[in-house]
This record gives structure tokens, sequence and C-alpha cells, in this order.
């Protein structure tokens, strides 16, 4: 199910200027519409709290470029990932 950014914003707790932005760096690529506007899949949406929080616990490289690799890490590779994700922070 897809989401708006309003629908994001309320229901995470994040702005619509911070979705923005996190857009603006690559940390989120909703897709648009056919009306140009950000719908959010669960990928999205996962993403997003997986970069909440990394944030919360204190990585604040979570916006540089390298941090993509480590937000994209899926579920089931977690498990083998710590080291393609460690070094950035």
């Amino acid at each position: 199910m897809e989401q708006t950014i309003g629908e994001v914003a309320r229901r995470t707790g994040v702005t619509e200027r911070t979705l923005r932005y996190y857009e603006v760096l690559g940390l989120l690529t909703p897709r648009r519409d056919t009306g140009g506007r950000r719908r959010y899949d669960v990928e999205q949406v996962d993403r997003l709290y997986r970069i909440r929080l990394m944030r919360e616990l204190g990585h604040r490289a979570t916006l540089r470029p390298k941090a993509n690799r480590c937000l994209s890490v899926g579920l089931s590779a977690r498990r083998g990932s710590s080291r393609r994700c460690s070094g950035f922070g």
C-alpha cells in the first residue's frame, strides 16, 4: 500500500520537510504518481524507520551518502552485514 507524504509524516512523526530533505540527500526515493506527487511504499517507510533508528543511536553519518549501503540491507541479509556497515560515523 502506498502512502502520500502527509500520511507518512503523520504515521511516523517525521515532518514533510524532513522527508523532502532525505529525498534530496538520496536516502529516500519515493515514486512519483502521474501528478508528480510523492508515493511511499512499504520499503521506503521501512528505510525511514532505519534512518530514524540510526540517528537515535547517534549515527550522524546517516546523512552521508555512504550510509545508503547500510540503509539498503534487507532483513534476510542483516545477519552478516555488520562489517559492510561499520566504519562510517
